[in-house]
């Protein structure tokens, strides 16, 4: 449970990073093959939270940029 509920805060955190919908869709799919995350292996769910979290940093670090 405690993984699914890290990967809601992750998907909380991309659309409050301003991702749509549909772009976090595709991230999801692409890194476990399917959007169903909460039907995947618990490897695969952490895979994704790792996933997702480098996503959040690489668009943190950008924003940061482009603020310079």
């Amino acid at each position: 449970m405690a993984l699914q509920k890290k990967l809601e805060t992750r998907i909380q955190q991309l659309k409050q990073l301003g991702y749509q919908p549909y772009q976090i869709r595709q991230i999801i799919e692409e890194a476990i093959g399917t959007v169903q995350w909460d039907r995947v292996s618990p490897a695969s769910q952490q895979e994704l939270v790792e996933k997702l979290e480098k996503q959040i940093c690489f668009t943190v670090r950008c924003q940061k940029m482009k603020q310079q």
